[in-house]
């Protein structure tokens, strides 16, 4: 079968021809992927930025690619239970050991020894029975892949803290920031702004319920913070961009008391440099986002309350993987997904 795949070390990524997995052991569950979408981590990893993460393993070593997946059971173990050949499901990549001193203190995203589920962007996956979830009923396959992003959003809520009539912005027009949204505005954060340098992404954000969105590059973008917050900043901050200039951006928007949380994924050493007085005296607190211990079975229920349509705007078989990846780093797409069935 074809799975694409980032050869290590910096080697970029290629679709290669490697054999079909099949069911081993009595609780592993085969899917036939139907979507696999790219994450921002699947673009770095094709880069190079998270070789640090690799290292050790063999030059030409070459690392599956995808993990945002939904398609349907086609085999299972001899012990499963929860699923059957037809359903139709996702699954979190994420599994972690369960024996360590953070999984037995619900830290399981800092796992040492993880033992996920990559190559979504492949015909078939097999994980454990554990890790596989069935998708709700009103949500298409086309829309289910969008599963694990919907819980790295709802990590970013949750910490922080997003309750009713807190000011929240969100820097970032992309799949986290667009998921986290609507989040926010599901726990009742007023007013909710977004900031992006996309047109077409800020008109999307007041269509998904932003009281503003404003463009994250305008030499007025801080006194807008203070029209939106009566002169204080956000209570919360959440920075999904990635890119430096929007972080320092997103920490200055912040209001004293308020929190930062950081939900993107930035390159083994980037540096910001933070203005230590303003941390200070505001007494700000600076949180990161990496996984969702114990999200994903909430990120599927809550599906069915988000708009997943829009949030799609671009679609490629995966012998397109060239310019799907490049119309990811174009930056005017949402999230761009392989259709494989």
């Amino acid at each position: 079968m074809k799975q694409l795949a980032y050869i290590y070390p910096n080697r970029g990524i290629e679709l290669r021809d490697v054999p079909e997995p099949h069911v081993k052991h009595d609780t592993d569950v085969k899917i036939k992927v139907s979507y696999c979408a790219i994450c921002g981590s699947d673009v770095h990893m094709s880069t190079g930025a998270f070789d640090y993460m690799l290292n050790g393993m063999p030059e030409g070593f070459p690392m599956p690619l995808g993990h945002e997946v939904s398609g349907v059971v086609v085999e299972v173990g001899s012990a499963c239970t929860s699923v059957k050949v037809g359903d139709h499901v996702t699954y979190n990549n994420n599994r972690s050991c369960g024996k360590c001193y953070f999984c037995r203190n619900h830290m399981e995203n800092l796992c040492p020894y993880p033992n996920g589920t990559q190559g979504g962007m492949g015909a078939y996956v097999v994980t454990d029975e554990s890790q596989v979830y069935h998708l709700p009923e009103g949500i298409s396959l086309r829309n289910g892949c969008l599963a694990e992003p919907t819980s790295i959003a709802m990590q970013a809520v949750q910490r922080g803290e997003i309750t009713p009539g807190k000011s929240v912005a969100i820097y970032g027009g992309g799949p986290i920031g667009m998921l986290a949204l609507q989040l926010a505005r599901l726990s009742g954060a007023y007013p909710l702004v977004l900031m992006d340098i996309v047109p077409e992404k800020l008109d999307l954000a007041v269509q998904m319920g932003a009281d503003a969105a404003l463009r994250s590059d305008s030499p007025q973008l801080l006194e807008e913070v203070w029209k939106q917050t009566e002169g204080r900043g956000f209570d919360v901050v959440i920075e999904c961009s990635g890119a430096l200039p929007a972080l320092d951006a997103a920490y200055r928007s912040v209001a004293p008391g308020g929190t930062l949380v950081i939900a993107s994924a930035y390159k083994g050493g980037a540096q910001y440099s933070l203005d230590l007085g303003t941390m200070f005296d505001h007494e700000m607190t600076i949180k990161s986002v990496f996984l969702s211990p114990g999200l994903f079975d909430r990120s599927v229920r809550i599906l069915n309350r988000l708009n997943l349509d829009q949030v799609i705007t671009g679609e490629f078989p995966l012998e397109q993987y060239e310019a799907a990846f490049q119309a990811h780093r174009s930056g005017k797409h949402v999230k761009i997904i392989f259709k494989l069935d």
